[in-house]
């Protein structure tokens, strides 16, 4: 499940769209789907949610973190669209779903999210809005 991911495409869509995806297929193109990481408001729902969980088990907890996050994180699952502001309808869908193929989506969002926050350190998204001139010397933002 290692991923190869184009720095400055990251960068942008970080910038332009408040999250990145990337499309992962698995088994032979049998499933294609698309991730996104999420943005602060997204998690701060998800955390949200949780409180109301303080009576299951630790299990049921980690299952339903998992669950939430993928039904904000999905954006497409072999053709099927998902709207991002309607995160209940993809959260029934994946309901229906083998826990298998759940646990693939999971582990590549995961790996996405990792991969993505390697990218994105104070460092580059400096080096993107100020980069070192051919001299040697850092273009300043004055």
């Amino acid at each position: 499940m290692q991923m190869e991911l184009n720095k400055e495409n990251i960068i942008n869509q970080i910038i332009t769209n408040n999250y990145a995806s990337t499309t992962i297929e698995y088994g032979d193109g049998k499933i294609k789907a698309t991730l996104r990481t999420l943005p602060v408001g997204d998690q701060l729902a998800i955390e949200e949610a949780m409180g109301d969980l303080k009576d299951k088990s630790q299990l049921y907890i980690l299952h339903k973190y998992s669950l939430l996050i993928l039904a904000r994180s999905l954006l497409e699952y072999n053709g099927k669209k998902f709207n991002v502001s309607t995160p209940k309808e993809t959260y029934e869908f994946i309901e229906t779903l083998p826990t298998v193929i759940v646990d693939i989506l999971t582990k590549y969002r995961e790996n996405f999210q990792t991969e993505v926050l390697k990218i994105i350190t104070p460092g580059e998204l400096e080096n993107y809005f100020f980069p070192v001139s051919s001299s040697g010397e850092g273009l300043s933002s004055s």
